[in-house]
């Protein structure tokens, strides 16, 4: 009997310090309002880039909702 074993890769993600001002403003060219649904897919999309530090607590995503509010046009 023949046993393989199978290896995870490691899953472990960059974390991103800095805050995602870029990725938001590119977030809200040409949005002028925006649903909870949008606000979760935001979340989870910085997420998985690494922007855990402002997703994962809720200063952090106050933090992105307040830019957000004051950087639409």
């Amino acid at each position: 009997m023949i046993r393989t074993l199978k290896t995870k890769k490691n899953s472990k993600q960059k974390v991103i310090e800095r805050f995602p001002k870029k990725e938001l403003n590119q977030w809200l060219k040409g949005r002028q309002a925006w649903n909870h649904d949008d606000w979760l897919k935001l979340l989870n999309d910085l997420s998985k880039q690494g922007f855990v530090k402002w997703t994962n607590d809720q200063d952090g995503q106050n933090q992105i909702g307040c830019y957000l509010e004051e950087t639409k046009k």
